[in-house]
């Protein structure tokens, strides 16, 4: 191993010493190089692409990216030669000075499929962390309900919300199986761009079917992108395994890749195929995809749209093709690492009509496919709109009324309740209060904030900022609850819900976790850092993540109040980078800060 590194950086050092445009002859010095080939450089930059040769035993590709005739990036990728065939091993990519900023190898296992992606540091030598590829299937068992067919990258079945609800047998063997490395262990990993940095598709699209459809029971697949002809199997797996519905969030614009399939689907016509019309602008009357585009009596196609009923940005549409516009945008999912995160496009879409049609099925499980399908499409509507994109019409969120047994869930933002709550007088001792500070709160239903959690915040972060005079006789607390979107903090959404009831100002906002790709516990908007969005100014916002909420609560505001983001260095003081329930100390000069922004921004009132 180590005589590979040491040869691997010997090409790297090569390849960074070539010509932006043209290597040369610079891998001669890399005596281990049997042969060289030149290969297209895919995409729209400058430099190029080497295959080097090394031996009958393993090759190198190195791509080299310029811009403005300097070197920008190198990638050297090693494969080992088995049965002919090469198999990815190494990743290096490099930047502008030849520093390795990322590498990655694969580790395999018996059956020569890759188990993990172990990660490299600079001396390509393993750091101990990684990423699965093809772990066990958790012990469980079977949730019952209607067994839902997931066709996909697979899912990540160590997730407890994702194991707990996976189809078993009577042995309580996962039902699922993955059609791609021909074993039982469907894991979420789509590696058709990369091996190295597999995409994560069908977490995210099974999150969503398991939330919206209490009564899914899920059977999940991985699919057969090395051969698929194996689409066949697949679907007479389903069938032997009583599934009734199949969700396939997926598509391709060659034809011959889903013969099988069509074939195997209309010999399974008590399966009902639901397919996404894909994401790429186009209507797929003209310009098809596939199996969105097939003529299948036993397949719905869908696509997404936004809430009023208008085409989805990049969503596909087909006035004869595609049978149904869902609104599939701004849609929270469970991430492959667990995290939530928001989703867009025609693949989600697809999954609240597969999971309208599961619990329709629960209240009538006698119905065929051809009986389930009429039922979806009897709750769509038709306007001159919707016909121009789609056969059917526009079916309006399915998740707003009651669906079989499965309950309505909320769509709207709505006021629950409102009251006041009175804080007890502050324990620390103060030399005299001098201003009175009135902040609302908002708490948003289902978030894990409770209404003791939230008081017991206050009422240390009062305790906290009556160091400086500060006294909060009470708080307005406003109990809210809506879609699902808004328990998480993203920027977007906290101005929609802002706008949604203005609550005065300052509020400090209760949610469930952050959107954010820089993500955050907590976060404060002042006059100074909300000038690009002013209905920000004086708000707070808590996620449930953050560890010592009372102190965490105390600096935030402490940061609107004096309408600042600096931070302490001592690690005592409230303001403090790292909040922890040791440090609520403030500085005169911090008191004396907050007192006279907060007073001249209408946040302080002084007592008189």
């Amino acid at each position: 191993m180590e005589q590979d590194e040491n040869l691997l950086r010997r090409i790297l050092t090569a390849a960074c010493k070539a010509q932006p445009e043209n290597p040369g002859i610079v891998f001669e010095t890399v005596t281990e190089v049997t042969s060289e080939i030149e290969l297209p450089l895919e995409g729209p930059v400058n430099g190029w692409s080497r295959r080097l040769q090394l031996g009958k035993t393993s090759e190198v590709t190195v791509v080299a990216r310029s811009a403005g005739g300097r070197l920008r990036q190198v990638v050297v990728t090693h494969s080992l030669m088995v049965a002919g065939t090469p198999r990815p091993q190494t990743f290096i990519a490099a930047g502008p000075n030849c520093r390795i900023r990322a590498a990655r190898s694969l580790r395999y296992g018996s059956d020569d499929n890759p188990l993990q992606i172990d990660l490299l540091d600079s001396d390509l030598r393993a750091t101990g962390k990684y990423e699965l590829l093809n772990p066990p299937i958790p012990k469980g068992v079977d949730p019952g309900g209607i067994a839902v067919g997931m066709l996909d990258a697979g899912v990540n079945y160590r997730l407890p919300e994702i194991a707990s609800r996976l189809a078993r047998d009577e042995e309580d063997n996962a039902l699922g199986f993955d059609f791609w490395d021909m074993d039982p262990r469907p894991f979420d990993a789509n590696p058709a761009r990369s091996p190295f940095f597999p995409q994560r598709h069908g977490t995210r699209t099974a999150s969503l079917l398991l939330l919206e459809s209490p009564v899914a029971r899920l059977v999940p697949y991985r699919y057969p992108r090395p051969d698929m002809s194996r689409m066949t199997s697949l679907v007479q797996h389903a069938s032997k395994h009583g599934v009734r519905i199949v969700n396939m969030s997926l598509g391709s614009n060659r034809y011959e890749e889903w013969q099988d399939f069509e074939a195997a689907a209309r010999a399974a016509p008590d399966i009902l195929f639901i397919a996404s019309a894909g994401n790429d602008g186009r209507d797929i009357d003209e310009r098809p995809v596939y199996p969105a585009a097939l003529s299948l009596p036993n397949l719905i196609t869908v696509t997404s749209g936004d809430d009023s009923g208008n085409l989805a940005e990049r969503s596909n549409r087909g006035a004869k093709s595609v049978h149904l516009m869902v609104p599939g945008e701004r849609i929270v999912v469970t991430g492959f690492n667990g995290q939530p995160r928001m989703v867009s496009g025609s693949s989600y879409a697809v999954v609240r009509v597969t999971a309208l049609a599961a619990c329709l099925l629960a209240e009538r499980p006698e119905m065929g496919a051809p009986e389930l399908k009429q039922a979806i499409f009897s709750r769509a509507t038709s306007s001159a709109n919707s016909r121009r994109h789609v056969a059917i019409g526009f079916l309006p969120d399915p998740v707003a009324m009651k669906r079989g047994p499965c309950p309505a869930q909320r769509t709207r933002m709505e006021l629950t309740e409102t009251y006041t709550y009175r804080l007890p007088p502050p324990v620390i001792e103060t030399a005299g209060l001098t201003h009175v500070f009135r902040p609302a709160a908002a708490v948003m239903a289902h978030s894990g904030w409770e209404r003791a959690t939230v008081q017991e915040a206050f009422n240390t972060a009062a305790g906290i900022l009556a160091q400086c005079g500060i006294r909060t006789p009470g708080i307005t607390m406003h109990f809210i609850d809506g879609p699902e979107r808004f328990r998480y903090y993203l920027q977007d959404q906290a101005v929609e819900l802002i706008r949604w009831n203005d609550f005065g100002k300052p509020v400090v906002y209760f949610l469930s976790d952050t959107l954010e790709r820089v993500r955050y516990d907590a976060v404060s908007f002042g006059r100074v850092n909300s000038r690009r969005r002013p209905e920000l100014a004086d708000t707070v916002w808590l996620t449930r993540q953050l560890p010592h909420p009372g102190v965490g609560l105390a600096h935030e505001l402490a940061h609107v109040l004096m309408n600042s983001g600096e931070h302490a260095a001592d690690p005592a003081n409230l303001m403090h980078e790292r909040t922890s329930d040791n440090n609520q100390r403030l500085t005169p000069d911090q008191c004396e800060r907050m007192v006279s922004n907060g007073e001249s921004n209408g946040l302080l009132e002084r007592i008189k």
